[in-house]
């Protein structure tokens, strides 16, 4: 008699991590001997670690400096603008078990990617099924900003999070959702945006005599934790809103989604064409966003996507500006669901298209992904 192995849907979801972490790793050490835009040689640990990674490496090495500025054409920046998860998950590790601190970034990064994977199928599944799930997972990877999972950035993190939180809100545990969007939190702060979906799905199905009880813990642990931060960054940089006034040095405050569009637009042909290209993604994602958004209501998906994918679309267009939105698209899982279930209805009616425009996104999405790691691995912008 012989067993034949079968995979479960987290069991694929696995299988689908790895062998895309393999393939960016590999992407990414090509260019571990190039020249860079500053002039320098790279080195294997380098091409991970630029942009936003130069600052959690700094802060993983020297805590949070209050002495220590960067100047730009809108102010200082500081890195009181980026919350401690991945530097202090990096600075931990380096401490007890000796790992370089890149290495360090890099394990917490895959291990996070995982957890978005794990979380993930299963979340999707409880409603829709494994197909729709891996699909959804495969889309979320195909998404070209994806390759920031690989890097010394806290995106996966902060998807891990909030994935995670929704999970554990379907399964009536409003603590641990809590405790996992403060995590999602402490990664970016935009997360916190995810509570009113979540409330929304918890008051969906909420029948129990605790439910007020729950529903403080589910909002009051991640506000309680951002308020922890704002608090210790303002007395580390002597200025009780210095968490948030530093983003303003990177173009960031409260507007309409018009007037944020208008300054991206208007910039796009202020710079040269790499860096252009990599703007334009950032309205393409604005489009994708909102038909996603669109489609989930038309769909009837469940409530709490809908209500996620709007919200995160109107918090990442009302931030004084779109730049890098494409990159933090990423948080909002449901774009995928719809382009899973987009991609299934269209396999079951028409299979032909279905494949053809299979092939299509392939065919653009990975290229598009190893351009930006090409861009990321060289010290250009990419997103």
């Amino acid at each position: 008699m012989t067993r034949t192995w079968r995979l479960t849907t987290v069991g694929w979801a696995l299988v689908i991590v790895t062998a895309y972490r393999l393939i960016t790793l590999i992407a990414t050490l090509t260019y571990s001997d190039s020249m860079t835009a500053l002039r320098v040689r790279n080195t294997a640990s380098s091409t991970f670690a630029w942009w936003d990674g130069q600052w959690y490496l700094r802060i993983a090495q020297n805590g949070y400096d209050p002495h220590f500025w960067q100047h730009s054409a809108l102010g200082r920046q500081t890195d009181a603008a980026f919350p401690p998860a991945l530097a202090t998950l990096m600075a931990s590790t380096h401490r007890i078990f000796g790992i370089d601190y890149t290495v360090a970034g890099l394990i917490w990064g895959f291990l996070a990617l995982i957890a978005i994977a794990v979380g993930l199928v299963q979340l999707i599944e409880l409603d829709y099924g494994r197909p729709i799930a891996l699909l959804t997972l495969i889309f979320l990877l195909l998404w070209p900003p994806a390759m920031f999972f690989g890097m010394l950035y806290q995106d996966g993190i902060t998807l891990a999070g909030v994935v995670w939180a929704f999970l554990f809100v379907r399964r009536r545990k409003p603590v641990l959702a809590g405790i996992a969007l403060a995590v999602g939190c402490l990664g970016k702060l935009v997360a916190v945006v995810a509570l009113a979906a979540l409330l929304v799905d918890y008051l969906h199905e909420a029948r129990n005599e605790r439910r007020y009880a729950d529903l403080a813990a589910l909002v009051g642990i991640p506000i309680a934790t951002i308020a922890a931060w704002i608090v210790y960054s303002g007395i580390r940089f002597h200025h009780l809103t210095a968490a948030l006034d530093v983003e303003r040095a990177w173009g960031h405050e409260l507007s309409t989604p018009w007037h944020s569009i208008s300054v991206s637009a208007h910039a796009v042909h202020l710079f040269p064409t790499g860096y252009r290209a990599v703007l334009i993604g950032d309205f393409i994602a604005i489009a994708l966003l909102l038909a996603a958004t669109v489609y989930l209501a038309v769909r009837r998906a469940r409530p709490a996507y809908v209500v996620y994918a709007a919200t995160v679309l109107l918090a990442l267009t009302t931030n004084g500006n779109t730049s890098s939105l494409s990159r933090y698209a990423l948080l909002a899982f449901p774009m995928f669901l719809a382009a899973a279930l987009a991609a299934n209805w269209l396999y079951t009616n028409r299979r032909s298209a279905a494949i053809g425009a299979a092939c299509a996104v392939v065919a653009v999405a990975l290229p598009v992904q190893f351009w930006l790691i090409a861009r990321f691995a060289r010290y250009y912008w990419a997103g």
